[in-house]
C-alpha cells in the first residue's frame, strides 16, 4: 500500500511510492504532459514533498530524473530515481507494514 504523498518522509517511503508507478508514466525533461506522463516531481505534484526528496538526495530530483547526474546513467528516468534512492538508503524489499 502506497502512503499518501504528504506522508512521504524517508528514502524508503519515496522508493516505495515511485517503484509502483508504471514505466510508461515516466517522463524526462518535462514536468507533465497531456498523455498523463510526469517526471518524479510531477508525480509528487507537491512542492513541500519535493523539497523533502531534494534533502534526501542532496540535489534537486529533476537533475537525476533528467539524466544530468553522471552517477545515474540508466536509460529510464524511473531507474535513475530509484538508483539514487537506493544510494540514499532505500532497498528493493520495501517497507514492511504490520
Amino acid at each position: 500500500m502506497t502512503k499518501q504523498i504528504e506522508k512521504l518522509e524517508t528514502a524508503q517511503d519515496f522508493y516505495d511510492f515511485f517503484s509502483v508507478i508504471p514505466d510508461e508514466k515516466w517522463l524526462a525533461c518535462s514536468f507533465k504532459n497531456a498523455k498523463g506522463q510526469a517526471c518524479a516531481s510531477g508525480h509528487l505534484d507537491n512542492y513541500v514533498v519535493s523539497g523533502k526528496l531534494t534533502m534526501i538526495l542532496g540535489q534537486p530530483v529533476f537533475y537525476i530524473n533528467d539524466g544530468k547526474d553522471p552517477r545515474y546513467s540508466q536509460s529510464h528516468p524511473k531507474e535513475r530515481v530509484l538508483a539514487a534512492l537506493k544510494d540514499a538508503g532505500a532497498t528493493d524489499m520495501g517497507t514492511v507494514e504490520a
